[in-house]
């Protein structure tokens, strides 16, 4: 934007009107931003001290842009542009407070030039105008830095989005634990751009499942965080100082050290967890950030829960077969055992039966008379086959069919 505006004013004459006219713009401007809806940035300037303090910085930014500095005033609002991009407010609030800051202006400009005797010292046409192409040309600085952060925040955002559904479509194909860990590992640095670890408590001891880029990080430290842990094992995390802060999506603080989160991979006593960091620097994790954080560990707690039930099942179902395959070796070798327990004892008895009937009726013919006091009727020679058929017709039925068929007992 061109700046020759800044020839067509007496900068000491506006420099003595904002000089004597400082309280009664202020008091303006505050009368003007109380007229507008009680939005975040609003309360922010009326009702913090930090919103006070800025309304002053700007003011005598202002002032400095009207001595010549202009470049002071300009990089500041360039800044602050950067910044309520970053927090999340509405460029259109900050609209509103120029607005508001023009009309304290004019206002105040109409009540000196009616106080004021002598034309001279009056704030003519030119004096305004000036005014108000600075105002504008700031106002066009701090919406374009305002803009422009906005949309990498929002390529950001997007980009990170991206990359969890990635994550998500990946690793619910992966049944094998150390394979998720380590997929998980990975989407850690794409989505968030972090270092850290998963990992995992056993027996009271602290065992690394998966790391990224965790090198920088002395393990004393990472065991003394983690212990640090209530017994509630909600995600914490730390700043430089050593303050412990609950992780919430809610929360004003946005700068830490480490993040620790558990990862619930079951309904069993939490033993996983995920440190994160920016190797020992200072990383900014805002709402968004949070938010994506949580649903993040939901996930890999929900596909390592299911990698486990997978397993188990898969586990009994093994477990199913071989007992299954046990019964059948039971029953067969009890069949086996009783088939040849028929042909080996019953069998033979009945056919040493049949000889010994035979023998009988050789007697009895020799012998008619000793004959007749066996009890029943004489036995003739078809007793053997009549009486043993029955009992190979059930060793056939207990037996295999491969021992009858190939002959093996």
């Amino acid at each position: 934007m061109d700046l020759c505006f800044i020839k067509k004013s007496d900068p000491r004459k506006l420099l003595a009107f904002l000089t004597s006219r400082k309280d009664r713009i202020g008091d303006i401007l505050l009368k003007r931003l109380k007229e507008f809806p009680a939005t975040p940035y609003m309360k922010f300037l009326l009702e913090t001290s930090d919103g006070q303090d800025r309304i002053s910085i700007y003011f005598s930014n202002f002032k400095n842009a009207v001595k010549g500095q202009i470049h002071t005033f300009i990089n500041d609002l360039r800044e602050i542009g950067y910044i309520r991009a970053i927090q999340g407010h509405q460029l259109e609030d900050v609209w509103r407070y120029t607005l508001a800051f023009k009309q304290a202006f004019s206002e105040a400009v109409l009540e000196y030039n009616a106080e004021t005797p002598h034309e001279k010292g009056k704030i003519n046409i030119e004096d305004v105008s000036f005014i108000h192409e600075l105002i504008d040309y700031g106002n066009y600085t701090l919406s374009f830095s305002f803009i422009r952060r906005r949309d990498e925040i929002i390529n950001r955002r997007r980009n990170q989005i991206h990359q969890l559904n990635n994550y998500a479509i990946q690793v619910v194909s992966i049944f094998e634990e150390k394979s998720i860990w380590d997929c998980a590992g990975s989407a850690v640095l794409d989505i968030f751009g972090l270092s850290g670890s998963f990992r995992e408590i056993r027996k009271n001891e602290i065992q690394v499942i998966s790391k990224i880029l965790d090198g920088s990080l002395p393990e004393e430290r990472i065991e003394k965080i983690l212990y640090k842990m209530d017994q509630k094992r909600d995600a914490m995390a730390f700043d430089t100082d050593g303050n412990q802060y609950q992780l919430r999506t809610e929360m004003e603080k946005e700068s830490f050290t480490y993040i620790l989160a558990p990862i619930h991979t079951g309904p069993f006593p939490v033993k996983h967890f995920l440190l994160i960091h920016d190797q020992g620097r200072i990383f900014k994790f805002d709402k968004f950030d949070r938010n994506l954080f949580f649903q993040f560990c939901i996930l890999t707690g929900s596909v390592i829960y299911n990698c486990k039930m997978v397993s188990e099942l898969s586990r009994r179902q093994e477990d199913l077969h071989k007992l299954s395959r046990s019964l059948m070796t039971v029953q067969e070798n009890e069949r086996k055992k009783i088939a040849g327990d028929i042909h080996d004892t019953l069998t033979q008895t009945l056919t040493a039966m049949g000889y010994k009937a035979l023998l009988c009726q050789e007697l009895a013919e020799k012998n008619i008379e000793r004959m007749k006091t066996v009890k029943g009727s004489p036995i003739k020679g078809r007793v053997k086959k009549k009486n043993t058929s029955p009992c190979k017709k059930l060793s056939f039925l207990l037996g295999s069919k491969l021992r009858h068929q190939h002959g093996v007992v």
